[in-house]
């Protein structure tokens, strides 16, 4: 066998090792967890809260009418929302939001769809 020949070899064997290894040590790794975000919903001094949303999640809040202040986040960051005027967050877009946003006049909706909570 020629010096290439073994050169090739023992690369080939240690690409194989290093292969396997990766491998097995990919294969044990847990996934990252979903991070989550809370919403609130304000109408006249009355709140609505939802916790553990993540990207996503549609929520029709318990308040929906005469809305003047939509939040969303957690400890990371300020979460990205849609209002829309529909069940299951289809229908007509409302608003957006970045973390929070006041509305003037107040707004009615029926769902908020969470689009990234960091």
């Amino acid at each position: 066998m020629s010096s290439i020949s073994r050169k090739i070899v023992r690369l080939a064997t240690a690409g194989g090792s290093l292969a396997l290894a990766l491998t097995v040590g990919t294969s044990t790794a847990m996934p990252a967890p979903l991070a989550t975000c809370t919403l609130r919903v304000q109408s006249r001094g009355a709140s609505s809260f939802r916790d553990g949303l993540s990207s996503g999640s549609c929520v029709a809040p318990s308040i929906h009418t005469d809305v003047n202040n939509v939040a969303a986040g957690n400890r990371t960051g300020q979460a990205e929302f849609t209002i829309l005027d529909g069940a299951g967050c289809s229908g007509n877009v409302i608003g957006h939001g970045v973390g929070e946003a006041d509305y003037l006049p107040h707004i009615d909706f029926t769902t908020i769809r969470i689009d990234n909570c960091p």
